[in-house]
């Protein structure tokens, strides 16, 4: 009988802090798998993540329209010497040097122009006569609807240069990887997917850019750069 009191006066007295214990042991518990939750879902991205990062450096050496539009500086740099060691060996015809020289003297960089970027020029629409007169082919786009001015295509040895010219009269132009030809009809839907795809940027022969009709490269007095 006494050790039935003593039992039950112990429960009595004993059972809240025993019962405070399990409790404070079933926090931990739940603490402790929250956080190894948290860290395995830390490391599965980290592993979706260079996962993804692989995936992309494959996808860019098979095809160097997918390479990314440069965001730092030191991106910027490893793209501009990429994109020297790519173009030394290219040789240009007469057409192709001198709208070189005219994007050189206009100051557009390289990696913008073979990237795709889109460029208005604030000139009235003079760099456009000058490239139609080099032997330009006519060609339709999806650029400027409601413009009526015939758009033209010129080629060169990386891929075509489509300009034509904006509502005000401005000469506007865009690196292309690929031209509207029967011949390339293909590659150019491949291209427009692309576009899709990578949320509406334009796709250069060595690159993607976020540089678009949208959101333009503009040249007047100095280079306006488009918001990257």
């Amino acid at each position: 009988m006494r050790f039935g009191v003593s039992f039950v006066l112990g429960a009595l007295l004993w059972g809240p802090a025993a019962a405070e214990d399990g409790d404070a042991r079933f926090v931990n518990q739940v603490q402790s798998a929250s956080l190894e939750f948290k860290a395995s879902t830390a490391r599965a991205a980290c592993k979706t993540s260079s996962l993804r990062g692989e995936l992309g450096k494959i996808r860019e050496r098979l095809d160097p329209t997918c390479f990314a539009y440069p965001r730092t500086p030191a991106e910027l740099e490893r793209e501009r010497r990429r994109l020297a060691g790519a173009l030394q060996e290219v040789e240009q015809g007469p057409a192709g040097r001198r709208a070189l020289d005219d994007i050189r003297r206009l100051g557009v960089p390289d990696v913008d122009f073979y990237h795709g970027s889109h460029v208005v020029v604030k000139d009235g629409g003079r760099l456009y006569d000058s490239w139609k007169a080099l032997g330009a082919s006519p060609r339709i786009s999806s650029h400027y609807r409601g413009v009526d001015t015939q758009q033209y295509e010129l080629r060169l040895e990386a891929g075509v240069i489509l300009f034509g010219k904006t509502a005000g009269e401005d000469s506007w132009f865009q690196m292309e990887a690929h031209g509207a030809s029967p011949q390339e009809a293909l590659l150019h839907v491949g291209d427009y997917l692309k576009h899709k795809l990578e949320g509406g940027q334009n796709v250069g022969p060595m690159g993607m850019s976020p540089c678009t009709e949208g959101n333009p490269i503009v040249i007047a007095d100095s280079l306006k750069g488009c918001q990257s």
